[in-house]
């Protein structure tokens, strides 16, 4: 992983899962929030510039939002090599062995030392088959969907043929909670969400399993089988949303609703005319152009899209 990408992909990671946490009231039943509500009049309102639109509701599923990167086919070349190179060998001693077993047995003029020979060369190539198989995991994982040569040279076939890639991608939480896939969309940079060339067979994946853990990298990582893949190239980087879960039902906000203070993510209800409270804002379900809501607001309900941050300046006295 080059800096750059490790940069970019911090960066995504810190959008998507936003490194921001609402503001949630405490158990304790000594606890008094704070008094975050802002009341203008007419012509103060006029001069803020404050408008809102109100909340839709709308349907949603959980949703992961993730940063990928194509692996080359080299890389999976050498793990092929050394994974063939370990087989041929151990299978080759293996029938040496069972060869100078037989002669030994039969008495047929072979040495035991020989015999000895050939044991040692079986435990030794054993030995190489087992450690190539282990670094092979610690590249691929353990759930790697190729089990013999011939699977992974079929994929390989395929990845040659620029059908299929193998996409390495990292979210800020474990899309395969509760051992459940989840459905992936992946959006190439410089495409729309949602959005396939004409003429383009959408990306489909075929298969998802769990990376091994890089404490250099933040969040949880998954390779990808991706196939209809003739746009993506080596190297190239794509958006990827992980959804699970059954439909839920929220309330849509755009993007220009949301602040940040504190750390963590706020809107701006009107509850009554001129009188608007702040309201943490769960973003973790982006749609579109803004996001929606699990909690917090009420589709019906009208949010501040301009001047937020002026009603933010004057409930907390800074304003110039």
């Amino acid at each position: 992983m080059t800096p750059r990408f490790s940069e970019l992909l911090s960066g995504v990671l810190l959008v998507a899962g936003l490194g921001l946490t609402p503001v949630l009231a405490a158990d304790d039943d000594s606890f008094s929030a704070p008094d975050r509500s802002v009341t203008l009049d007419a012509a103060s309102r006029a001069h803020l510039g404050i408008t809102t639109v109100t909340a839709q509701a709308r349907a949603y599923r959980a949703e992961s939002s993730g940063l990928g990167q194509v692996l080359g086919l080299d890389v999976l070349a050498q793990t092929d090599a050394d994974l063939s190179i370990a087989e041929s060998a151990a299978q080759a001693s293996d029938a040496a062995l069972k060869r100078a077993q037989g002669l030994f047995n039969a008495d047929t003029g072979i040495s035991r030392q020989a015999l000895e020979t050939a044991q040692h060369q079986a435990t030794t190539d054993t030995a190489q088959l087992s450690l190539a198989q282990r670094k092979a995991t610690a590249s691929w994982g353990r759930d790697a969907p190729w089990r013999t040569s011939a699977e992974r040279r079929a994929l390989m076939a395929k990845i040659g043929a620029g059908t299929v890639v193998i996409l390495k991608a990292t979210f800020p939480t474990d899309i395969m909670a509760g051992g459940k896939t989840p459905a992936i969309e992946i959006v190439p940079f410089g495409r729309s969400l949602g959005a396939t060339p004409r003429n383009a067979k959408p990306l489909t994946v075929s298969a998802v399993w769990s990376a091994p853990a890089d404490p250099a990298v933040p969040g949880r990582t998954y390779y990808m089988l991706v196939e209809g893949a003739k746009d993506l190239a080596d190297g190239d980087r794509a958006r990827v949303i992980a959804r699970s879960g059954e439909g839920r039902q929220g309330a849509f906000v755009p993007s220009v609703a949301i602040i940040v203070a504190e750390g963590s993510t706020w809107l701006y209800i009107e509850e009554k005319p001129d009188y608007f409270v702040r309201q943490a804002a769960d973003i973790s379900q982006p749609s579109g152009e803004g996001y929606v809501l699990p909690y917090g607001v009420q589709a019906g309900e009208k949010v501040v899209t301009a001047g937020a941050g002026h009603l933010l300046a004057k409930e907390t006295g800074t304003e110039e």
